[in-house]
């Protein structure tokens, strides 16, 4: 098992990593809250908690990447 150290330096991302949206769509706020504050050191993160919420932030702005709950209700 990595340290949380080296977990964090094999996410480093040469460049300008903060320009990138990484956007986190999960139903359960308490997941959210974890992935904006382990990854939004490093990115510039949006999580919302549904498909809808999801959807409606991509018309409006380029995502660089999506992660997503495996099971969301809608």
């Amino acid at each position: 098992m990595l340290s949380r150290t080296q977990a964090h330096s094999r996410l480093d991302v040469p460049g300008p990593a903060e320009s990138l949206l990484v956007l986190y769509v999960d139903d359960e706020h308490s997941n959210r809250e974890l992935f904006v504050r382990e990854v939004g050191d490093r990115f510039r993160v949006k999580a919302v908690g549904s498909a809808d919420e999801a959807l409606e932030l991509m018309r409006q702005e380029p995502v660089s990447v999506l992660a997503t709950d495996q099971r969301m209700p809608d």
